[in-house]
């Protein structure tokens, strides 16, 4: 523990980050001469400059920039680290990969990857560092797109340590007014004059110019150094326990689809040996003859954990690249799964469906389909009976050991529920910024997907009853302020279970309506205060509201309208719109028919049954309409 502590007194991490041409790396050179003694007769060059070619190669790392001469494109294309020492104490910073590149949307997630692979390669982080461009008014799209990002990804205790730096401005002449969008962080100013010109070119007065703006700025510099050494580190550690929760949630809620199909297994031995115990009773012969050496068995998915990644099928629930050699990943469906060895044009060879990349997350487990022997219920099957009585006993037994064995796994799927409730709550108290309705919506789409494969009605409406608890739980913005205490849970479940007694109702609509009974007793106490007259304006407004509703949704369907998308589909609207664009209009038609059809199939053309319809598909029919029409526009 000392060593850890030693570490953190003797060593400041930071993370510079800011759109390309904000002046990261002009502010690496002010650091670079404030550190080395540089001046404006004796500038000290850590990164080279349209102007100013670098000399401090001796001292400090090679630089990683290209098109020095065009400020409008990306220069430093990895994290690279800069490092400055005071007596004992090193000042690591890490000049990163600029936002806003031409590369565009797709090329910003991949440095934003690329910056939190940084943050994790270190034990403690003491500052994040926001470069600016002062003379904006507002945030850029871009800053935004990363802002959200680090929202949705980075522990709440990282933000006290947050720093913004706005360039091409003094405190006077800054037109930025958006600083209560990153909470209101210390912020310095600084002109970069001395690193944007041509030295050769200054004049005299342009000289003097320079020197107030340069002893502005290395002061500013001096400041900055001082709050950076009183900011408490931050231990990365806690972004690493955010992304194991988020892993336990996605490992979890697939295992839970998993059961789901074993209970179906299940439940087709359990009528067989139900309608087998009743044709014992009138024809035990018969069934003995036929049925004699037979073993009945199960496909069960055995799940083992592994030290190393893998890359896993959400839609097929099998492992398409085992020891994949992709960086590691948190998010599902994150682009750089495209570049995975079994992705051929962003689509699986793996899969028997082909599924794109998106349906694609990484895990440290194996799933793999065994033939198993249920013990307690059909271990016996091979061994047939010979006495009519003794025969019914028998499978009357085994019917029983098949319930407690189904009873057990619907145990374990509320187990597994309340494991994800409880994942949720450990991240959401650490990342208020985590979207937990997007993680879990995944699942509850699949999910809803696979009761179109379920045969049996007790199976689908256990399905359906745990659809309904993450459904709650993806809405319920509660979690992220308390985590409900044991024996205030205790209570609740007793008070459940009286009123369950006392009023002899069915335990699975308890269930169902007790978290709402005081809602529901609400609003009808509410609208009895009405008018009539109020009632009816009302009445009409929700229908209105209904009409509305079912309109968008039909607008969905046909691909004119697609509602908010998360990044990662966002990525994928992009590709297909980009694949899209460079077919013939011929092409187009064929392929706006064709999935047009398969979505009026899936969802039976009701369009409140869009859910049955894959994102990806409802997002690739959009991408071809907007080709459509601007076709149609140019034409």
């Amino acid at each position: 523990m000392a060593a850890v502590t030693d570490s953190a007194k003797t060593e400041i991490n930071v993370m510079i980050i800011g759109e390309t041409g904000s002046g990261k790396s002009t502010l690496i050179n002010y650091l670079t001469n404030l550190f080395h003694d540089g001046s404006l007769a004796n500038l000290k060059i850590a990164i080279p400059t349209r102007y100013l070619k670098s000399n401090m190669t001796l001292v400090m790392p090679e630089h990683h920039e290209d098109c020095i001469d065009d400020i409008t494109r990306r220069k430093t294309n990895q994290c690279t680290k800069y490092q400055y020492k005071i007596k004992e104490v090193y000042f690591n910073f890490f000049d990163t990969p600029g936002i806003n590149d031409t590369g565009g949307y797709l090329a910003d997630n991949e440095n934003l990857d690329k910056i939190f692979q940084c943050i994790q390669s270190l034990e403690y982080l003491t500052s994040l560092v926001f470069v600016l461009n002062g003379t904006q008014a507002r945030l850029t799209i871009n800053i935004k797109n990363v802002l959200e990002r680090f929202h949705e990804r980075i522990p709440d205790i990282f933000y006290s340590n947050i720093i913004v730096i706005l360039t091409n401005c003094t405190s006077h002449t800054v037109n930025f007014n958006s600083i209560k969008l990153l909470n209101n962080p210390p912020i310095y100013h600084m002109q970069n004059s001395a690193f944007s010109s041509d030295p050769q070119t200054w004049s005299e007065q342009t000289l003097k110019i320079l020197q107030h703006d340069w002893n502005i700025s290395i002061q500013t510099m001096n400041e900055f150094i001082k709050t950076l050494v009183l900011l408490k580190p931050i231990p990365t550690k806690s972004l690493s326990d955010i992304n194991n929760d988020r892993n336990i949630i996605r490992s979890i809620l697939h295992e839970s689809r998993l059961m789901i199909m074993e209970l179906q297994h299940i439940e087709d031995e359990l009528i067989a040996l139900e309608e087998a115990s009743h044709i014992y009773s009138a024809n035990i012969e018969k069934y003995i003859e036929e049925n004699g050496t037979q073993t009945k068995s199960i496909q069960v998915n055995e799940i083992t954990t592994t030290p190393y990644h893998n890359t896993l099928c959400l839609q097929c629930n099998i492992v398409c690249h085992e020891r994949c050699s992709l960086s590691e990943t948190t998010q599902v469906g994150e682009h750089v799964f495209r570049h995975c060895t079994v992705m051929n044009n962003g689509q699986c060879t793996m899969c028997p469906g082909q599924c794109t990349y998106n349906m694609h997350y990484h895990d440290r487990r194996l799933i793999k389909s065994v033939s198993r022997t249920l013990k307690t219920a059909i271990s016996s099957l091979s061994n047939k009976y010979t006495e009519d009585k003794q025969h019914k006993d028998a499978c009357d037994i085994k019917c029983k050991t098949i319930k407690e064995t189904k009873h057990l796994l619907e145990q374990l799927l509320q187990d597994q529920f309340n494991k994800v409730h409880n994942a949720c709550i450990r991240v959401q108290n650490n990342c208020q910024g985590f979207n937990i309705a997007n993680e879990l919506y995944t699942f509850i789409n699949l999910l809803k997907n696979d009761t179109n494969l379920i045969r049996s009605t007790s199976i689908i409406h256990k399905v359906n009853k745990l659809i309904e608890k993450l459904e709650v739980l993806a809405n319920d913005s509660s979690i992220i302020l308390y985590e409900p205490s044991r024996a205030t849970v205790t209570q609740q479940k007793k008070r459940t279970s009286k009123k369950a007694n006392q009023i002899q109702v069915p335990t699975a609509i308890v269930d169902q309506t007790s978290h709402s009974q005081i809602l529901d007793f609400s609003n009808n106490q509410r609208y009895a205060e009405y008018t009539t007259e109020e009632l009816i304006d009302l009445t009409r407004q929700l229908i209105e509201n209904h009409t509305l509703i079912e309109k968008e949704l039909y607008h969905r369907c046909e691909g004119t309208s697609i509602g908010y998308l998360s990044s990662t589909e966002l990525v994928t609207l992009c590709e297909y719109y980009t694949a899209s664009y460079i077919l013939e209009i011929d092409e187009l038609l064929t392929l706006h028919s064709q999935l047009q059809q398969e979505i009026q199939e899936l969802t039976v053309s009701d369009p409140y049954k869009i859910l049955r319809a894959p994102i990806d598909k409802l997002i690739h029919l959009t991408a071809i309409k907007l080709c459509l029409q601007n076709v149609h526009k140019y034409q």
